[in-house]
């Protein structure tokens, strides 16, 4: 294990050329800067013997974003909330995005830390979410200039949203049933969910049998 970092005045150094030269080189702009072939064959070279490991935050800072996305997510071993945290972070795998994913445990305390922290590493937007109340949410997302997403569960009526109809879905769930339902079981983590669809429902008309 090496017991320092190589820096790219290591490389530099170790090349005899600039610092300039070595980076232009690593972040693929040695044609753009007239670089010969064999020295930027040799730098890529160096490099790799040297074990050399771009600085994440330095590249950041030069290009003006990480092209990292936070995801917060109320409860990650929730299937529903593993299913969703797999096909968001392979979307935005594909559009040229890192992930990064935390869980607030449906924790609200938690949740404003967890946003916090991760708008602190410069992320370039944020999907959220969120815990049942979001009144303590509001002052973090407004002092913040990065985009923001909300998901599964609505968040600040400014912020975008996606996510699913859930009054709507269920009238078409109870319109797959051959027979019309005497009664009907209702599975939900939240007993507020249970008196929303109920009411919902008993509006549907081929409810009232």
């Amino acid at each position: 294990m090496r017991e320092k970092k190589t820096s790219l005045a290591d490389l530099a150094t170790s090349l005899g050329v600039s610092k300039a030269t070595v980076s232009f080189v690593l972040n693929g702009k040695g044609d753009e800067y007239h670089i010969s072939k064999g020295m930027q064959e040799k730098i890529h070279k160096k490099a790799k013997e040297m074990s050399y490991v771009p600085n994440f935050f330095a590249k950041s800072l030069r290009q003006g974003k990480t092209k990292t996305i936070g995801l917060v997510v109320a409860d990650i071993s929730n299937a529903f909330y593993a299913e969703l945290c797999k096909s968001i972070q392979e979307k935005l795998y594909e559009n040229g995005y890192n992930v990064l994913i935390v869980s607030s445990n449906d924790n609200i305390e938690v949740e404003q830390s967890l946003m916090n922290e991760l708008i602190q590493r410069s992320i370039d937007g944020m999907i959220v979410s969120p815990c049942n109340s979001i009144e303590n949410l509001i002052p973090i997302l407004r002092s913040t200039h990065i985009p923001v997403v909300f998901t599964d569960r609505p968040g600040d009526g400014e912020a975008d949203f996606v996510g699913i109809n859930n009054f709507k879905e269920a009238e078409k769930l109870v319109n797959l049933f051959s027979k019309k339902p005497k009664k009907l079981a209702i599975l939900t983590q939240h007993s507020t969910s249970i008196e929303l669809v109920l009411s919902h429902l008993m509006t549907v008309k081929f409810f009232l049998i």
